[in-house]
């Protein structure tokens, strides 16, 4: 499948240069920033790294990424996480324990034939007592396969594995 092939870069384990925004991106970032704190949103809840990623992928369009941003608090917080920094708090430290099992969802492929990361849910089901766990563990890799400027800017291959769905929770 040539869409799904890695790049040599991937494959070779070097890392991606920095993601790079145009003045237009910059200038739509702050303007949605400033529209979500003036529209209650404490600053402290507003993470860079996230608040960029959903103004990318509203083209720009103020409204949208702040509507976007909120409803992303939202579901994180359902799972007792108030702010993007309560997803990094202990792998900022250094410590993957708590997330490591569930990373394991995840299949690491590189890129695909025009450049852009793929992301590929293996599957296989959550169990209730890890679904906070489980949603950390799928914001960081969202984050993670976002941060190249080919994925961050033209998005991603997104893939998910439903072979292994034959474990039911909560029926």
């Amino acid at each position: 499948m040539a869409a799904l092939s890695s790049s040599s870069a991937a494959s070779s384990g070097a890392p991606p240069p920095p993601v790079e925004f145009t003045q237009e991106e910059l200038e739509c970032m702050s303007k949605v920033k400033a529209q979500l704190v003036a529209g209650g949103l404490d600053e402290a809840r507003i993470s860079p790294r996230e608040l960029a990623l959903t103004t990318l992928n509203s083209k720009l369009r103020v409204d949208d990424a702040c509507e976007k941003y909120i409803a992303w608090l939202d579901a994180i917080q359902v799972f007792g996480l108030n702010s993007f920094d309560d997803v990094w708090a202990e792998v900022k430290q250094g410590d993957w324990s708590l997330v490591e099992k569930l990373l394991r969802s995840y299949a690491v492929c590189g890129t695909d034939a025009m450049g852009r990361s793929i992301m590929w849910i293996q599957g296989g089901g959550i169990k209730p007592e890890d679904e906070a766990v489980s949603v950390r563990a799928g914001v960081l890799y969202f984050m993670a396969i976002h941060a190249d400027n080919t994925s961050m800017h033209e998005g991603i291959t997104f893939v998910i594995d439903t072979s292994k769905n034959d474990t039911r929770y909560g029926e």
